[in-house]
């Protein structure tokens, strides 16, 4: 069965649409340092707030947490003293407004600046 060339134009352009992009190192630290990121872990809701000099601030429930962030190679990594002195290092994906973490299984929505004050 052939489709009408609007509808398969269409149908390629929703593909383009949803097409993800590997965030290179220049690419993550852009889209990361002063924003917010929003996700679901184990069930409930945190906000992490990147700083450029490798801080973060979260909230998850209405407990705050501290962490810091690096860059290495092609992969962000993350620091929760609270959780594990070791960094734990996954590659990202960008998706519109979501950044996806494939190693990891998560995804997590980007929010521009600050909005929780962390």
């Amino acid at each position: 069965m052939r489709m009408p060339l609007a509808l398969c134009i269409a149908s390629m352009l929703s593909s383009v649409a949803l097409a993800q992009t590997t965030m290179s190192s220049e690419l993550l630290k852009e889209t990361l340092v002063g924003n917010t990121i929003a996700g679901i872990d184990d069930g409930q809701a945190y906000f992490e707030y990147f700083r450029s000099d490798g801080s973060i601030s979260g909230l998850a429930g209405s407990e705050k947490y501290s962490g810091r962030w690096r860059i290495s190679g092609d992969q962000i990594c993350f620091l929760y003293p609270e959780e594990s002195n070791d960094w734990n290092c996954t590659k990202a994906s960008l998706q519109g407004n979501e950044i996806i973490w494939p190693d990891k299984g998560g995804v997590a929505s980007l929010i521009k600046g600050n909005p929780h004050g962390l």
